[in-house]
């Protein structure tokens, strides 16, 4: 039986989203294939072994992990997991947690020090796709369509007279209402639909509690929201779209954990063939473009007056709960849980093997 750690929790916001995607994961996986150990990070950046029997029980009763902090784990590059009494025997390892020091590339540094398989995408395509200004110029670059932004530091934001500027250059460039999102991070944190010129400070501010850069952008008054899932390294395959319809102003945190009912999924999306055509061809050329590998989920605006489509933003560990959209659409296309799970490890064990083929040929 192999051995595959699951890592989660983290010092993210969405510490507790993670909580959920690893005990669905957990209750999912098969048991008989992979004998699972839960490593936890704290939001603090602690990590403790937990007990597997405790964590599988709280994911027979569909509930999030916990964090027991009785056994610290320590990391020694190129070797492994430790704890007190020594090395943790492992094959895979498997980090479900998501935003930052989690979608950013920090995790991802971290588990390319050891020699395991890790089912998630690599260390400079997770650094780059947290950044949405950063990623939204790799796409345009790319010639695939995103919605034009502004960027704002927090540096911008010192005085009267620089907040009087950014002002007057937003409403000069778009119209309201408007989107303020911090750069980095996800779950919809700290994004604000702006209606009016004076909500728009008190929403970048909100923003920048979040993250250092914030973005603006138009908000499409009649839009469709889309999600595809995308898998694989070098061969790439994607995923009948979904459609997200929410009684929110848009699909933000709430709506996503808070009161799900609010939101409507439908699998598949609401669109005619040749639009799930392009888009699907779009999720591959942005994977491909920002260098993901394992998997993603791609989410897009369709601005339904005008037919357009644009990529909104790039998930590198995309929701793994019960009501999460990725492993949705991989079930809706044939793919059960447990063989998502599966797919994963297969798709980082390549990965590893491809790898270790051209270090092999570099150092030759």
């Amino acid at each position: 039986m192999k051995k595959i750690v699951l890592l989660y929790g983290g010092q993210s916001p969405e510490h507790d989203i993670s909580l959920l995607s690893a005990s669905s994961v957990l209750f999912h996986i098969d048991r008989n294939k992979y004998h699972v150990i839960p490593i936890a990070i704290t939001p603090q950046g602690k990590w403790y072994l937990n007990d597997a029997k405790v964590q599988y029980f709280r994911a027979s009763q569909q509930k999030p992990l916990t964090i027991e902090t009785n056994i610290p784990v320590y990391i020694i590059p190129q070797e492994g997991f430790f704890t007190s009494k020594g090395r943790i025997p492992l094959d895979y390892i498997m980090p479900i947690m998501h935003g930052s020091y989690a979608e950013d590339g920090s995790i991802q540094g971290i588990l390319s020090s050891l020699p395991f398989p890790y089912t998630c995408t690599n260390v400079s395509s997770a650094a780059l796709t947290i950044n949405k200004i950063l990623t939204k110029k790799i796409l345009h670059d790319s010639c695939i369509p995103v919605l034009p932004t502004y960027r704002i530091d927090k540096q911008d934001i010192k005085d009267s007279h620089s907040k009087n500027k950014i002002l007057k250059e937003i409403s000069e460039r778009f119209p309201f209402p408007l989107f303020v999102k911090p750069s980095s991070g996800g779950s919809s944190q700290g994004i604000s639909k702006v209606k009016s010129h004076q909500k728009l400070i008190p929403a970048i501010e909100l923003a920048l509690e979040l993250d250092s850069m914030v973005l603006v952008e138009p908000a499409l008054i009649d839009r469709q929201e889309i999600e595809v899932a995308v898998t694989g390294n070098e061969d790439i395959t994607t995923y009948t779209p979904a459609e997200i319809i929410t009684s929110y102003e848009f699909y933000d945190y709430t709506a996503k954990y808070i009161n799900p009912a609010s939101t409507n999924f439908f699998l598949p999306a609401h669109i005619n063939k040749n639009m799930i055509k392009q888009i699907q061809l779009y999720a591959r050329q942005a994977y491909k473009a920002v260098g993901c590998s394992i998997m993603a989920r791609v989410d897009f605006l369709i601005d339904t007056q005008k037919q357009q489509i644009y990529v909104n933003e790039i998930n590198t560990i995309p929701g793994f709960t019960t009501i999460s959209m990725f492993p949705r659409m991989l079930m809706h296309d044939g793919i059960s849980y447990p063989q998502i799970i599966e797919l994963l490890i297969q798709l980082a064990i390549a990965r590893q093997c491809t790898n270790s083929i051209n270090t092999t040929s570099r150092i030759q």
